[in-house]
């Protein structure tokens, strides 16, 4: 074991020996590249440098090129032009004639030069003595203009704005029609005035005769022209002495009509003292106090009836005899015999709690709080004690004790606290059920 690990202490020193020996190269030739690297990048930074200013220096001989080309593209072009025109040159024993035909174009030249002028000299005189006729025709146009507005309300005809003899032609044309029109309207206002003065004679004839029959003095017209004028004054004074006579009038019929209330009022007062002492007589008072109070009673039992019913009926009586006033039957009035069995017993006990209101408020301050109904049940059919049961929850739901005696098993179900009775041969047993 120690031999083994002291052969292998000795070849991992070997190993690390080796290792730390290549590290060491490694790191040599790491810094050697580093270098060349950076002299490689400092050379590429020269390169491009160079290179942009040869590209520079490249595109400034190629636009310096093009302008050279262009300079003598525009030399070449103007030396053929040149040598065209020199081509186009008359021969040289022909220019004495040319030169004679220029001064004889120039002389033309200014002989149409001063022609012009003179022309131009006449143009000018004729603008001017335009332009006044022009003026002098504003003018006329602006009399035409004027003479028709004058006369605008009599509607003259539109003027053709081209022509100005044939507008001045046209609106004298119409202002001797309208001239020869007004003539005539003339004469026969005239007449229609004539006609009318005639009328106003008859009118003011039915007038006075008018005023006449409602005696009304003519006279107080007037005498001048204008008596038609003055009727409205004279109708106005006579109406309101009219109305000064109607307002009398109507002052009397005030005092009469409350003369008339203190009348019917002493009429009233003397009904219902002889009505008092009518009732007042021993045989009528007992009668009066006895119809009083079943009216008081059949008014308290009507209200219950018809919060039993569900607003179906009300209750009334005549001459001793009991009706209901059916308000599903259009408010028709029937015997309370026609009634079913329960609806007599919604009567009967509407009629009881009434009574029973009665007595209370006869005894003072006592109220009835309790009632209890024992009555027989068992004659009634399903439909029947089916109301019965609905009007006794109804009632139950008010300020009382409802208590029932029965002994149908279908009632006694539906109240909520009940008291069985048992007997036997002994005794009786009381059991509570329900809450």
């Amino acid at each position: 074991m120690t031999a083994a690990w002291s052969d292998l202490e000795a070849w991992a020193q070997g190993q690390r020996t080796t290792v730390e020996n290549d590290l060491s190269a490694a790191q040599a030739e790491a810094a050697t590249s580093h270098q060349a690297h950076q002299d490689a990048t400092a050379t590429l930074e020269a390169a491009e440098q160079a290179h942009a200013t040869a590209h520079s220096v490249h595109t400034t001989a190629v636009q310096q090129s093009a302008a050279a080309d262009h300079a003598q593209s525009a030399l070449t072009d103007r030396l053929s032009e040149l040598q065209t025109l020199l081509d186009q040159a008359p021969p040289a024993d022909a220019l004495p004639g040319l030169l004679e035909e220029c001064d004889r174009l120039e002389a033309a030249v200014e002989t149409a030069t001063a022609e012009a002028s003179q022309t131009r000299e006449a143009l000018k005189a004729a603008e001017a003595e335009q332009q006044q006729w022009q003026a002098r025709t504003a003018t006329a146009w602006s009399e035409l203009t004027a003479a028709r507005d004058a006369v605008a309300a009599l509607k003259p005809p539109s003027l053709d704005t081209d022509d100005l003899a044939a507008a001045w032609a046209s609106l004298a044309a119409w202002a001797t029609r309208a001239a020869d029109d007004r003539q005539a309207d003339t004469l026969r206002a005239q007449a229609d005035a004539h006609t009318a003065h005639s009328e106003a004679e008859q009118l003011l004839g039915q007038l006075e005769g008018l005023l006449r029959d409602h005696d009304l003095d003519p006279q107080d017209l007037g005498d001048g022209p204008g008596r038609a004028a003055q009727a409205p004054r004279v109708v106005a004074v006579a109406a309101e002495r009219a109305r000064g006579r109607v307002e009398m009038i109507q002052r009397s019929l005030a005092d009469a009509a409350a003369i008339q209330d203190k009348i019917g009022s002493a009429r009233t007062q003397q009904q219902v003292a002889a009505e008092l002492a009518r009732l007042m007589r021993s045989n009528k008072f007992p009668q009066w106090l006895a119809d009083s109070a079943l009216d008081t009673l059949v008014a308290g039992a009507s209200q219950s009836l018809r919060r039993l019913s569900g607003d179906r009926f009300d209750l009334s009586h005549h001459k001793g005899e009991f009706y209901v006033i059916d308000h599903s039957d259009a408010d028709s009035q029937r015997s309370v015999r026609t009634l079913s069995g329960g609806e007599t017993f919604q009567a009967s006990l509407s009629l009881a709690l009434a009574l029973s209101d009665q007595l209370a408020g006869m005894g003072g301050a006592t109220k009835l709080e309790s009632i209890f109904l024992d009555e027989g049940f068992g004659t009634l059919d399903p439909d029947s004690l089916e109301m019965v049961a609905d009007t006794l929850e109804n009632l139950a739901q008010g300020e009382r004790m409802v208590g029932v005696i029965t002994h149908v098993t279908g009632l006694a179900e539906r109240v909520p606290v009940r008291f069985q009775v048992h007997r036997d041969p002994h005794t009786s047993v009381v059991t509570r059920e329900g809450t």
